[in-house]
């Protein structure tokens, strides 16, 4: 069962871009022990997010569907759910609307920065995803309830 956020991020640190629908695949069999056969390899991951947002400061439009990394996105995922042995789980990101991001929060904390003086690029999208941790929770449930043979 593999959390796509957190290997994808380890793959990333451990190879230094990002990984390929093989190098996923790869991982996973490389978790396996000699005596032992990969059945299946559960990934959790959310499709890119497509829809269009408007920045609340500078009222720009970004159609998140017609960017590179949506493109990239969504070609890795694709391949990696044609690999064999390889149960691709699809949640859902959503947008919960605007927050500030880190760096701005820390200016206005420290007082560099004051709210009236924000812009643009102080702002991001706030994603979240959605089904994910509960597509989780059934298949170890699922899993779980499968009887060993003897």
């Amino acid at each position: 069962m593999l959390d796509a956020g957190f290997v994808l991020l380890k793959l990333k640190e451990q190879l230094r871009k990002h990984a390929t629908a093989d190098q996923v695949l790869q991982f996973s069999t490389n978790c396996v022990r000699k005596d032992e056969e990969l059945f299946r390899v559960y990934y959790y991951d959310c499709p890119p997010f497509e829809e269009a947002l408007t920045n609340p400061i500078s009222g720009k439009t970004s159609a998140f569907g017609n960017s590179p990394m949506f493109e990239a996105k969504t070609h890795f995922l694709r391949n990696l759910a044609k690999k064999d042995h390889i149960a691709f789980r699809a949640g859902r990101l959503s947008c919960s609307g605007w927050g500030l991001k880190r760096t701005a929060e820390d200016c206005l904390i420290k007082g560099t920065k004051k709210t009236t003086e924000l812009n643009a690029d102080d702002v991001e999208p706030d994603f979240r995803q959605k089904r994910v941790d509960m597509k989780i929770g059934l298949d170890v449930a699922w899993l779980s309830s499968i009887a060993l043979p003897k």
